[in-house]
């Protein structure tokens, strides 16, 4: 995997896929996981569809976000 799909917010219900390159490294005794080592912030939201139906500036509507994401959002953190 080279990129991820992070979202965006662009206002209170907007956001938009933002295609990102990522590094990653393979976990040792878990051969399907593997872990972010850059392109990530804490806490940003990662596009978890099919690859073939998301495009850098895409708009997009997270599916759920759990309150700790909702209040940082209000603060204006990631």
């Amino acid at each position: 995997m080279e990129y991820a799909f992070v979202l965006r917010p662009l206002g209170a219900d907007n956001w938009v896929a933002e295609k990102r390159r990522i590094e990653v490294r393979n976990l040792p005794f878990l051969p399907t996981e593997v872990a972010v080592t850059a392109g990530l912030a804490e806490g940003e939201l990662v596009a978890l569809s099919s690859v073939r139906e998301l495009r850098d500036g895409l708009a997009v509507r997270p599916a759920a976000r759990s309150k700790q994401q909702a209040l940082n959002q209000s603060r204006g953190e990631r």
